[in-house]
């Protein structure tokens, strides 16, 4: 009889070890998937004994924001556009590329080690710029995205895609703070670091004229976003009195000939460009005429497609920017 309660008991605790290890692989699984974004483990030394890796949530993982500077990454997200600012006081996400791009940024946040977006900025309502948000807010989880800031359009222009309101449920569900921008508004990201709403400058017929354009400043640095907004748009900021001129512009609709022209880079005044692209893209992004006009400024050109994403870091006298592969030195770019 005693044999057998041991046998009985020696089974009910590898029931349990079994039961205890698919559990952790479930878990695992579903926080790869963004389901989790709180993943607590249990000790489980014997998951190391069976060659499982894993990767245990650290609450003491370093913040991505280093004193003095302010970074910017221009996420490769193919043909589709995101970009993810670390300030001193906060942390701003402009676009988050197509649906199936959700998880390339949100991978990127947590390699930053950062757990909440202060600022979600949706340029305008198209599947390469809102796509993939809903799966970033989501994947932060409740109480992780303060504020999302979205731009104003007519009402025929309201876009037939489903990535749009599943955006807009997810920041909803998450508790954010949904707002249209407002012109000339200011937002303060700590340290004298500011982002200024630029632009639409009025209401267009056109939803990439809707986009939203912001600067950056740190210092003596700037950085121009123009979203999908085209060569008019730009040019009815500069009407208003607006300064357009930053040390690096960040092309418009993926360096679209329509968006980019001497005009433009008058106002403008950039030492350097960045495109975000898809490789091989069906529309020719960048279109041959910007990048020949950018060789004839002499103004380098970093691209996505070519060169992965690209990080540029100012301390607020000078930018360097350095690309994932492709580039033999960092570019590096005084803002005096």
């Amino acid at each position: 009889m005693a044999r057998k309660k041991r046998k009985t008991s020696f089974e009910a605790l590898l029931l349990l070890l079994l039961t205890a290890i698919l559990i952790t692989l479930i878990a695992l699984l579903l926080n790869q998937m963004g389901y989790l974004t709180e993943l607590k483990l249990p000790d489980l030394p014997i998951l190391e004994h069976l060659g499982i890796s894993v990767d245990k949530a650290d609450d003491q993982q370093p913040s991505a924001y280093t004193e003095g500077e302010v970074k910017v990454c221009f996420i490769d997200v193919g043909q589709g556009d995101s970009t993810l600012i670390v300030a001193p006081e906060a942390t701003v996400l402009i676009d988050g590329g197509t649906p199936a791009n959700g998880s390339v940024v949100y991978s990127l946040l947590k390699e930053q080690g950062i757990k909440r977006l202060d600022y979600v900025i949706n340029t305008h309502p198209h599947s390469d710029h809102v796509g993939g948000l809903a799966q970033v807010v989501k994947s932060l989880g409740k109480g992780n995205v303060k504020q999302v800031l979205i731009t104003e359009y007519p009402d025929e222009l309201e876009p037939n895609i489903q990535s749009w309101p599943d955006f807009l449920k997810r920041a909803e569900l998450c508790g954010a703070q949904i707002s249209a921008v407002q012109l000339d508004e200011v937002y303060d990201l700590g340290e004298g670091v500011t982002l200024t709403i630029l632009g639409p400058a009025k209401s267009y017929s056109d939803m990439n004229n809707n986009s939203i354009i912001c600067r950056l400043d740190y210092g003596d640095a700037s950085f121009l976003f123009t979203g999908d907004s085209d060569a008019d748009a730009l040019r009815d900021i500069n009407n208003l009195g607006s300064q357009l001129k930053a040390d690096l512009l960040k092309l418009g609709h993926h360096g679209s000939s329509s968006s980019t022209d001497s005009v433009v880079l008058r106002m403008t005044d950039p030492k350097a460009a960045v495109v975000s692209c898809g490789i091989d893209n069906d529309y020719g992004h960048p279109h041959r005429e910007v990048t020949t006009l950018l060789e004839e400024k002499d103004i380098p050109c970093l691209r996505t497609d070519l060169q992965g994403s690209i990080w540029a870091v100012t301390d607020g006298s000078s930018i360097t920017v350095t690309a994932q592969r492709g580039q033999k030195e960092p570019l590096l770019i005084s803002a005096k």
